[in-house]
């Protein structure tokens, strides 16, 4: 997805969209309001008014955007993950120069970070929205996996023999949606070291050209 079209796709929770000057200076102020009032409170403590106030609006004017404080929420949630896909789209990856394994590590890691971070933002709106908050949602799958694609291609030599385009989509949208499932229904999964290291090791296993693991003998 280009640069034009990220930010000309709609905001979600806007009742409209800000086409003049002095609308997109409100909305943003909407939104910036918002984001300072939850880095001082819990989600559960912001309310419109509040929001209004901070932003040197009226509460009619806010109303005339947003419905509810939780289009205001997911408005923010959306703005932010478009600045964070733009950052990483110009950005070079960090695990180019590790080994396979290293890097799979730093992939697991980032997300999980991520949704962490996220969960502790935004709590249960996150949990039931995550995917407003999908990078490769808002960067295009297509991006994402092309992306990936070309780091194994690198690696080549210490793949088993794989389907190269099925393993960028198991990497940036299988992986994905594991975590993400864990974020709906067991969020307290993202914390803990073992859930890391099994993602880890599914990918693992299904990259690496690595002896299978002995069972133990029952005889």
């Amino acid at each position: 997805m280009s640069d034009e079209a990220r930010e000309a796709a709609p905001t979600p929770g806007l009742r409209r969209t800000p086409r003049q000057r002095r609308s997109r200076e409100i909305v943003a102020a909407i939104l910036e309001a918002a984001r300072q009032i939850l880095a001082e409170r819990e989600i559960g403590a912001l309310t419109t008014q509040q929001v209004a106030d901070r932003a040197g609006i009226s509460i009619g004017s806010l109303y005339r955007y947003f419905p509810d404080k939780e289009a205001v929420i997911a408005a923010l949630q959306q703005v932010d993950t478009r600045a964070e896909a733009r950052s990483l789209a110009e950005s070079d990856w960090a695990i180019d120069a590790l080994p396979l394994r290293e890097a799979l590590e730093v992939m697991v890691d980032f997300q999980l970070d991520r949704h962490r971070r996220l969960l502790d933002r935004y709590g249960r709106f996150h949990r039931e929205r995550h995917r407003l908050a999908s990078l490769a949602g808002t960067l295009g799958p297509v991006e994402v996996e092309g992306r990936i694609r070309c780091f194994l291609e690198r690696r080549s030599d210490s793949l088993r023999a794989i389907d190269l385009d099925h393993a960028a989509f198991f990497l940036s949208r299988g992986m994905s949606a594991l975590i993400r499932k864990a974020v709906e229904e067991r969020p307290h999964k993202l914390a803990q070291p073992s859930f890391r290291a099994a993602l880890v090791e599914i990918a693992a296993r299904y990259l690496l050209d690595e002896p299978e693991p002995r069972l133990p003998d029952r005889s």
